[in-house]
């Protein structure tokens, strides 16, 4: 039944089309979960296990609770969606830019050992100190809940059409105190990943002499460009987005959609990418100098003989013998050449 001011204004509801939205937000979830699958079967592995599986697993999880986000904030307005989108993005962001700075502020704290003593940064200790930041976001999420909880609105696109959206209430104490707090987190990232940047620098000019803290380095520099992305999305999408009046709602909304995936799945594939191409990459290099070796054994070993024991050691004298005989003949061929 239309409402006495639906009446009056003769308005026509027009719904908001989040199938694009709906369709890349599932895509990106399948995409979040198969990195899942890759970094658990693959967390023995040194270019895993250097970069900290179990971060790697948190960082992807808080990922797809963004993703999650978005997908229920592209459904039909209600009080339940509204409320889920609010707390899967707020908790996604949290707990997947936490972990960025996290592990680039281990390493800060590592190369930044000033008065040498050891520190024991393990795992543990930064899980501490990541459930501290995930537990205060929750405290302002409660305080959201209490104060002001999400509901649905109706804004006017015309005079003629009204769509009905999310009311965050952005207005209000505790979601300014959200947007601070997310705010601080992000320029301490940068300011972290500056500092890290800079002790990089320095150990390309040779003023850091430990070669072991290369991959470290490397690995850093990449979480170094996921926080310089989310905080440059964050100065130029964030006002833009608060900026527009709520009739070009559908821009917003737009603009908030393109924010949430560049800000998770551009880190996704900056950080894990290269790593799993890295991973098939040895497996396949691997894969073809134990065939080699097999097709070299096979060779200088009959078929039917009893050698049980593993062929690569054999296989390696032979060839290194072979290589010795051709380069002794190579050097007699060209001593006759020259007398």
């Amino acid at each position: 039944m239309q409402s006495s001011i639906e009446v009056f204004l003769e308005c026509q509801k027009v719904p908001l089309d989040g199938t694009l939205a709906f369709a890349f937000g599932i895509f990106f979830l399948v995409v979040d979960l198969i990195f899942v699958y890759l970094v658990v079967v693959n967390r023995r592995e040194q270019v895993i296990l250097r970069s900290s599986p179990l971060f790697c697993i948190i960082q992807l999880f808080g990922n797809i609770l963004f993703i999650m986000g978005v997908i229920s904030f592209s459904l039909a307005a209600s009080d339940a969606t509204c409320s889920l989108s609010l707390v899967f993005m707020s908790f996604g962001f949290t707990t997947a830019y936490g972990t960025l700075f996290m592990k680039t502020w281990r390493i800060l704290q590592i190369f930044h050992n000033v008065t040498m003593q050891k520190r024991a940064l393990t795992n543990t200790f930064l899980l501490r100190w990541l459930s501290v930041v995930i537990g205060i976001d929750g405290a302002i999420i409660l305080s959201i809940f209490l104060v002001n909880r999400p509901t649905t609105k109706v804004i006017y696109l015309s005079e003629t059409q009204q769509m009905e959206t999310c009311d965050f209430g952005m207005k209000s104490i505790p979601i300014a105190v959200m947007f601070c707090y997310k705010a601080i987190m992000v320029i301490y990232g940068v300011v972290i990943a500056v500092k890290v940047h800079r002790t990089f620098q320095q150990y390309q000019r040779g003023l850091v002499h430990d070669a072991k803290k290369a991959d470290d380095f490397n690995d850093s520099a990449h979480i170094g460009y996921c926080l310089y992305n989310v905080f440059l999305l964050c100065v130029v999408l964030v006002p833009t987005i608060l900026a527009l009046p709520s009739s070009q709602y559908v821009m917003q909304w737009s603009l908030l959609c393109v924010f949430m995936f560049a800000c998770s799945q551009f880190n996704v594939v900056l950080l894990f990418v290269p790593k799993i191409a890295k991973l098939f990459t040895r497996s396949a290099h691997s894969g073809q100098k134990q065939s080699s070796t097999r097709r070299l054994y096979s060779v200088f070993v009959p078929r039917g003989s009893l050698v049980t024991t593993a062929p690569t050691k054999t296989a390696n004298a032979m060839l290194m013998s072979i290589k010795t005989s051709n380069t002794n003949t190579n050097s007699m061929n060209l001593t006759e050449t020259l007398t």
